[in-house]
């Protein structure tokens, strides 16, 4: 099965309106692309568009559905995930615009146990890059993600 086969309600813990991907296009052993069109049904849509720093979350729901796919493949649910910073985050519009068509990238550098960290880039359907930056995450184990979200 490939991922563009697969919902993206299958692969990413949230639920609407905070699924803003509409589905993975592409994977690899250590890279994901996702896909996105910015319309009025985005929750951070403007009249003017989606704003630029909309970007990283963007970015990190691509990651979401790399561990979600890898998840997937072992018959296992999505779990939850947290976005602990950015690094080099570089927007090179003001808004994503109303009618446009995202490409979501999402490259592996290294994942350690539970924290990892990606190269992230967001280009139109035709390769005009507008955005890109290194997102760090940290994965907890399942068993640990109540206890993170107690503050035990």
């Amino acid at each position: 099965m490939k991922i563009s086969e697969v919902a993206i309600e299958e692969l990413i813990p949230h639920q609407e309106p905070m699924i803003l991907l509409d589905q993975a296009i592409a994977t690899s052993d250590d890279s994901v692309t996702c896909q996105l069109t910015i319309t009025e049904a985005n929750p951070f849509y403007q009249p003017e568009g989606v704003p630029n720093w909309i970007g990283i979350e963007f970015m990190a729901q691509a990651i979401a559905v790399y561990r979600g796919w890898q998840l997937y493949q072992q018959r296992q649910t999505p779990q939850l995930g947290f976005l602990l910073g950015s690094r080099k985050y570089t927007a090179h519009c003001e808004y994503f615009l109303p009618g446009q068509v995202l490409h979501i990238s999402a490259s592996l550098i290294y994942l350690e146990e539970t924290l990892g960290s990606f190269d992230c880039n967001i280009h139109t359907e035709d390769g005009q890059l507008l955005a890109t930056g290194r997102i760090n995450t940290f994965m907890p184990e399942k068993s640990k993600i109540e206890e993170y979200l107690s503050g035990k």
